[in-house]
């Protein structure tokens, strides 16, 4: 049981990133673009390199519906997630750089040159992690060219089309008055939806 719950809250975690594995067999489509992005904002979104979040992470497919409440502090290169679930799974930890990273439940703990070494280890899928820090701050990926993107009129990036996802950001917060941040990302790809909720955007 302990297996299984360990590999459930990385899987959690990393589902967002799986089609990274598979945009090799993707086939690109022009862009579409809608609405016109604030680059201001952009640029300070994608500047961002210290935050502090808390939610709700939710993942549901044909195979299983399962929940998780999400922390997660960024401080430059290091960064600090916990997730934990209902009563009876245990409390998960990932921490450390891109290049050591610990992940920890209970009595368990594995160490990684890197999270794509540690998902290998824990689901056989070696993922690279490069592209959630930068849906989370609702903003592209830089290191492939999404399909589409529709931007509110208040230019903050409502929807985007990425490597086989499709991502919807809603229900804005502003952190600061010059920063406006989603507080809610729906990410589908199949049958596969996953729902961050954040309840608290923090910025140092």
């Amino acid at each position: 049981m302990q297996g299984q719950t360990s590999r459930f809250f990385f899987r959690a975690f990393c589902l967002l990133l799986v089609s990274i594995a598979l945009v090799g067999c993707a086939t690109v489509a022009p862009v579409t673009t809608q609405g016109k992005p604030d680059t201001a904002l952009q640029q300070k979104l994608a500047a961002l390199q210290h935050w502090n979040i808390n939610g709700k992470l939710a993942v549901r497919s044909t195979a299983a519906s399962e929940s998780a409440r999400i922390q997660w502090q960024q401080n430059g290169v290091r960064f600090d997630i916990h997730l934990s679930g209902p009563a009876g799974l245990k409390a998960t930890r990932i921490h450390g750089t891109p290049n050591d990273v610990r992940f920890e439940q209970g009595e368990q703990t594995l160490h990684a040159n890197s999270i794509e070494e540690l998902s290998q280890q824990l689901i056989g899928w070696p993922l690279p992690a490069d592209k959630l820090t930068w849906w989370l701050r609702g903003l592209p990926a830089p290191d492939s060219t999404p399909q589409r993107t529709s931007y509110a009129p208040e230019g903050w990036l409502a929807a985007l089309s990425q490597d086989g996802w499709n991502i919807h950001f809603s229900e804005p917060q502003q952190p600061r008055s010059d920063i406006t941040l989603p507080s809610r990302i729906e990410a589908t790809r199949d049958d596969t939806r996953i729902t961050l909720i954040i309840k608290t955007w923090q910025l140092d």
